[in-house]
């Protein structure tokens, strides 16, 4: 069969074909004459005025005047001129890329179609190349232009998108991929965030630009440096080698600095990771601890002076033991304790001590059964991690009933305690009075004979809480505080005033039958006299009445041991 070959593309057509059916050129040129099939019939003129003879010469002016090319496409007078002219086909196409959603890209498909005698298209480029950000501080930001450019013809589209760390982005809320679509140029911010990486290390990401112009990639480079450390001794450190040197030289100024956590939030800042876990130790045992987790120093061999500790109390009471964490090696010694039962209590979560700490714990009684024995275990967490257990075994005995010593306890303390009430009492008493009847406070007579006695006596004493209240709340929360507490303080005064009045006339009146005679003092020796009575009853009726007598027993014993009694001391607390 007969073909034709395109004079453009040298492509096979039917003999009984015109144009070329892969690019629109004219098939049928006389020889050796030349090719015009890129003509355009007569000239088409754009809105601006300008003009075309040729296919090449209007998709140049369509690339140019893209709005004006976009809206002929839509409203059809492309196709009308390219029917005029007698290119159906090409009518056609125009008619169908006229109906599609995006015009750019119908537009520049139906410029393809086009039979030009040059090679047409977009051809991409961009600028920068390359990125290299420098050197930025974490949390620092630094922001960059890339500029697309379309060198060629038609619409250049695609997509720009991010590959590689999420601290490469084209701003936030941003997707990483993004569409390019531009006549001529387009350009694109990029962001770059160091916030969350870590400082003394280079990071590389690239920008991936696929087009129909061409596939270009953009290497993106930024180098984080370490934040320097802020406070003297240690500052201008850049690594934590280098903080760990300095602080080698000065242990004791930079305790407070790992006390206050100073250290950790620089490492923090710097993305790097804390080498102390858990709390820091104190003192220079902190220094210690923090070489120990750079790598600085190695952590001395620890042992513990007991593994396994005996307890023995009586009922209600509690009962204190140690052991000692140490090390031969010339270095602190730190730990951390924890019990795993609540009766077992260190006094200290925390120790240190230079080659020795001394742990320190309680057992208490409260609760447990008698006549069992009850195993806790104490776990110290020590330099380098060291753990250590400690099993404590803690028994519970009965108290013994001692009858004559229990009496003895009970009489004493009643007998301060009654004494020690009614004489104070007695001193606004003595106010209260009125002067014929001086020396009436001493006996057992009651002042109903006296006028307004609860009154006076009230006034005489309610004063004494304002003071009282208003030093208190002042210890606690300062001048802020001291209306509030001087205030409170007066009630209660009042109140306390008010009912030691009444108290104590009818006091006086049910102890007149023990001692019948009216001799001066009668009544703080009625009062001590049935104080001794009903806390030595109380002593006898067992647990809770030991308990009442050592609630009153306790101002008591403890004035005697400020005033270095010890024997009465131990006496009053039934020891």
């Amino acid at each position: 069969m007969p073909v034709l070959h395109c004079p453009r593309c040298q492509r096979a057509n039917p003999a009984e074909a015109s144009f070329c059916h892969y690019d629109g050129s004219e098939l049928r040129v006389a020889p050796g004459s030349p090719y015009r099939g890129a003509e355009l019939g007569r000239e088409f003129v754009f809105p601006s005025g300008r003009r075309c003879k040729t296919y090449d010469e209007l998709v140049r002016g369509c690339s140019a005047e893209w709005g004006a090319a976009r809206r002929m496409l839509q409203q059809g007078g492309l196709r009308q001129f390219l029917a005029g002219i007698g290119r159906m086909d090409l009518a056609l196409a125009a008619d169908s890329h006229a109906n599609q959603a995006d015009l750019d890209v119908a537009l520049d498909q139906f410029l393809a179609r086009l039979p030009t005698r040059e090679p047409t298209g977009p051809k991409l480029e961009l600028n920068p190349r390359r990125v290299n950000a420098g050197k930025l501080k974490p949390g620092e930001s630094r922001q960059f232009t890339l500029t697309i450019s379309n060198t060629g013809s038609r619409l250049l589209h695609g997509t720009l998108q991010v590959e590689g760390e999420d601290w490469l982005s084209f701003g936030p809320n941003v997707p990483r991929s993004i569409p390019i679509k531009t006549g001529k140029q387009q350009q694109q911010s990029i962001h770059i965030d160091t916030f969350g990486l870590v400082a003394g290390q280079k990071y590389a990401a690239n920008l991936k630009v696929d087009t129909n112009g061409g596939v270009f990639e953009v290497p993106v480079q930024v180098e984080v440096v370490a934040v320097p450390f802020p406070h003297a001794p240690l500052e201008g450190a850049t690594t934590a080698r280098e903080l760990a040197y300095k602080m080698r030289d000065v242990p004791k100024q930079a305790v407070p600095l790992l006390e206050t956590g100073e250290v950790e939030r620089w490492f923090t800042l710097n993305g790097w990771r804390y080498p102390v876990q858990g709390p820091p130790a104190s003192g220079i045992a902190a220094v210690q601890q923090f070489f120990e987790g750079m790598g600085v120093s190695k952590p001395p061999p620890l042992t513990v002076s007991d593994e396994s500790v005996l307890m023995i109390c009586r009922a209600g009471q509690t009962v204190s033991g140690r052991v000692t964490l140490k090390t031969s090696a010339r270095k602190w010694v730190f730990g951390r304790v924890e019990s795993d039962v609540p009766w077992l209590v260190p006094l200290e979560s925390d120790v240190a001590g230079a080659q020795q700490a001394l742990i320190q714990f309680q057992a208490a009684s409260e609760g447990l059964p008698v006549g069992q024995r009850q195993t806790g275990r104490l776990t110290i967490t020590a330099n380098g991690g060291q753990k250590f257990r400690v099993l404590v075994h803690f028994e519970v005995r009965p108290r013994p009933v001692r009858l004559g010593s229990n009496l003895m306890n009970g009489l004493a303390v009643g007998a301060l305690a009654g004494f020690t009430i009614r004489f104070l009492g007695s001193l606004p008493d003595l106010y209260t009075r009125e002067l014929s009847q001086f020396g009436a406070w001493l006996t057992y007579a009651p002042p109903t004979e006296l006028r307004d006695y609860v009154r006076l006596m009230t006034l005489a004493t309610a004063w004494i809480g304002i003071p009282v209240g208003g030093l208190l709340l002042l210890r606690r929360g300062g001048l802020r505080d001291l209306p509030a507490g001087l205030i409170t303080g007066g009630i209660s005064g009042l109140i306390v005033a008010a009912t030691l009045a009444c108290i104590f006339p009818a006091g006086d009146r049910l102890l007149q039958p023990l001692l019948p005679l009216r001799l001066p003092g009668l009544a703080i020796v009625g009062w001590t006299l049935a104080a001794m009575f009903l806390l030595g009853a109380a002593s006898l009726l067992g647990s809770y009445g030991s308990r009442l007598v050592a609630l009153v027993s306790t101002p008591f014993a403890a004035f005697a041991g400020a005033l270095g009694l010890r024997r009465v001391e131990r006496f009053l607390r039934g020891e």
